[in-house]
């Protein structure tokens, strides 16, 4: 929700890691989603950069001081987001993919029930 926006703002107001709320984010209007990626026959997520929502250069696309295996597994989410499913990075988090289209979609305030 866009509430939630303004109190991240207030936390985090660096707009490489939270989105100004006056301008509104892609989450807001419904385009994008942070996700992971998990090994379909144990469930258990595969090894990633960071955690979500790290605000660091560590969660950056281009940060390379990783074991290989991450960085693979890291490369696996972006290009099954970005060819198979026509989304865009977001280049400062790993987790972060955008529908490019959004960006005209309306601001969204969904209030979680």
């Amino acid at each position: 929700p866009r509430s939630v926006q303004y109190r991240m703002w207030e936390i985090v107001p660096d707009p490489r890691y939270v989105a100004d709320p006056n301008i509104g984010s892609s989450h807001n209007r419904g385009g994008a989603v942070d996700l992971t990626i998990i090994d379909f026959s144990t469930k258990d997520e595969l090894d990633m950069p960071t955690t979500f929502d790290f605000f660091g250069a560590e969660a950056h696309h281009d940060y390379m001081d990783h074991p290989l295996e991450v960085i693979a597994n890291r490369e696996l989410l972006k290009n099954l987001m970005t060819n198979v499913g026509s989304f865009s990075i977001y280049p400062e988090e790993w987790w972060h993919y955008k529908y490019p289209p959004s960006d005209n979609f309306p601001l969204l305030d969904f209030q979680p029930k």
